[in-house]
């Protein structure tokens, strides 16, 4: 008999990038947009940002920005090992 075995972890994983301040200028206007944009964009949902909102337009940019360069490191913090281990459950 064949039988499936699920795992459920949660982890958070940080992508690090290094994007040349000129290559953010050309896309963004200005480093201080940038971290305009950024600051709205951060996880604690109290944070209001600085600067204006951003716009559609200047999410999808980022995000294109980030899949054309890359990031350079990668930090993955298991979330599920904290916690005791995996949610796990079986199927048929």
């Amino acid at each position: 008999m064949k039988f499936k075995k699920l795992e459920k972890h949660m982890v958070i994983s940080t992508h690090h990038y290094d994007i040349p301040d000129d290559e953010i200028a050309s896309r963004f206007g200005s480093t201080e947009r940038f971290t305009e944009i950024l600051s709205h964009l951060a996880e604690d949902s109290w944070q209001s940002g600085s600067g204006n909102t951003p716009t559609d337009a200047e999410r999808e940019a980022l995000s294109d920005l980030a899949a054309e360069y890359g990031a350079i490191d990668r930090d993955d913090y298991w979330l599920t090992e904290d916690k005791g281990g995996a949610e796990i459950s079986y199927e048929s």
